[in-house]
Formats: structure tokens, C-alpha cells, sequence
């Protein structure tokens, strides 16, 4: 067994860590290459993160009352969709900025497979936290992911 130094892992703060990875690294990648459409990247990684505390930050009801119950079920589905979407937006916007980029250098494919699979990693959490808030499946544990940095840990 290795000690691992990870946060609390939830299905918002992993989207979040992908999220955070996939912009700077595609900024870093356009800025290098000279390619356009990700100037505003430090603008949308606020934004993604504005959509995560307010997602994080809502809590389940304790009310007895069913309707207020009800309300705050909604707010918090609502809050969880507005930041996969967002997330969902981004990522489109980063695989067509990918695919217009067509280099024969080493170098800039593995930085392009880098973000992919930080792409993979986001598209899997946006699926696993749809179908546990919006549809109320309880994801299995071996489909859970830990940490994205450290993917060892258990």
C-alpha cells in the first residue's frame, strides 16, 4: 500500500480538476501554436468554477415539509445541469479546436493525446453525475474514479 495525498473526491470536484487541466493546457497549446479561440480561457475556467461552488454548495433539504423538499431538489438538479453543460460546451469547443489542428510535430500530438484524455476524464464525470443527480442511479464503486492525477489510488 502507498499513501496518496488526494482531496475528497466527488463527481463535481473531478469535473472541476478536468475541466481546470483541459483549458489551460489547450490555452498553453494555442498560445504556443498561434491558434485562436481560447483567449478568454482564464474567463471560462472562472466561469466553470462559479458553476461548481454553486453546485457544491447547495444542500439536500432536512425539511419535513415534501415541498420544500421538493424545491431544493430542484435547485440543486438545476445547478448540476447549468455546470455540465457549461462543462459539455467547452469540451466541444476543445475538440473542434483539436481537430483544426494538424501538426506533424511530436511534440504538439502528445500534448493534443494529454488533453484528450483529460477530455475522456471530464465527459466520464459529466456522465456519472447525470445519471446520480438527474436520473438518481448510485454509481458503482468500480466505476468511481478517485483521483485524476493520481489514478492509483484506491
Amino acid at each position: 500500500m502507498v499513501e496518496t495525498d488526494v482531496h475528497y473526491p466527488t463527481d463535481i470536484n473531478l469535473l472541476f480538476d478536468a475541466m481546470r487541466k483541459v483549458i489551460l493546457l489547450i490555452m498553453a497549446l494555442c498560445d504556443d501554436l498561434s491558434v485562436s479561440g481560447w483567449r478568454k480561457g482564464v474567463y471560462n475556467l472562472k466561469k466553470v468554477k462559479i458553476y461548481f461552488r454553486k453546485a457544491q454548495q447547495l444542500k439536500r433539504s432536512t425539511s419535513k415539509d415534501k415541498t420544500k423538499k421538493a424545491k431544493r431538489e430542484q435547485l440543486i438538479m438545476g445547478a448540476h445541469m447549468a455546470y455540465v453543460e457549461l462543462a459539455n460546451s467547452l469540451i466541444d469547443r476543445a475538440k473542434e479546436t483539436i481537430s483544426s489542428i494538424s501538426s506533424t510535430n511530436l511534440m504538439v500530438n502528445l500534448r493534443i493525446a494529454e488533453i484528450q484524455e483529460y477530455i475522456a476524464h471530464a465527459e466520464r464525470q459529466m456522465d456519472q453525475i447525470l445519471r446520480r443527480v438527474v436520473e438518481g442511479e448510485t454509481i458503482a464503486h468500480h466505476e468511481k474514479v478517485l483521483s485524476l492525477f493520481e489514478e492509483h489510488t484506491e
